[in-house]
């Protein structure tokens, strides 16, 4: 790995872990990744469509476990 893609991946760190901070303090999916895509910046070199798709697995990953724990 070089120093740019390291770079590259402490960004993504960054931003997902925002993500798992954020996640418990929304109302939905929707409202969700509206948050996170104001910090797109982070993860620009992805595609948006990928971006929503990883918060929306994180989303969906998060209701199924509450909803085992429930």
């Amino acid at each position: 790995m070089t120093i740019g893609s390291n770079y590259v991946v402490d960004l993504e760190d960054e931003f997902f872990g925002l993500a798992n901070d954020l996640i418990i303090e929304v109302d939905s999916q929707k409202e969700f990744i509206q948050k996170m895509l104001e910090h797109y910046n982070l993860v620009s070199h992805l595609s948006v469509q990928n971006v929503v798709d990883q918060l929306a697995e994180m989303w969906d990953d998060m209701v199924d476990h509450y909803r085992e724990i429930a």
